[in-house]
């Protein structure tokens, strides 16, 4: 089996949103009737992108979030500003994880002054 060699971020829904989403979606006629539908879906397609070396990382979509980035962006609900806007929720995500690590050696660094002080 190869190792993944490249994330992709894919938009999860939360199930008691997915109606919404069926509502609101100008797509809604390409997606799954039901949660238990797509998410079956969706575990088949990583398997099958596992198989190629793609990860898919999986970022919640709160819909009340993805209705106020599409006003901002004037973007519809589609399929590709789903997949843009779990992209931009990973990068952000990321982005977030690379200052604590950037801030964590300074709180090393305090630490271990603190105690040599202390001896």
């Amino acid at each position: 089996m190869s190792t993944p060699s490249l994330a992709i971020a894919v938009a999860v829904y939360i199930p008691e949103q997915y109606a919404r989403l069926l509502a609101t979606a100008e797509d809604a006629s390409d997606l799954e009737t039901t949660w238990q539908e797509w998410y079956q879906v969706l575990q088949d397609t990583k398997q099958k992108m596992a198989a190629l070396g793609m990860y898919l990382i999986d970022v919640t979509v709160d819909l009340d979030e993805l209705e106020a980035y599409c006003q901002r962006q004037e973007l519809p609900n589609t399929s590709s500003t789903r997949a843009e806007y779990a992209a931009h929720l990973l990068s952000e995500q990321h982005q977030q994880q690379a200052q604590l690590q950037q801030q964590r050696p300074s709180l090393q660094l305090r630490t271990k002054k603190k105690k040599r002080r202390m001896r």
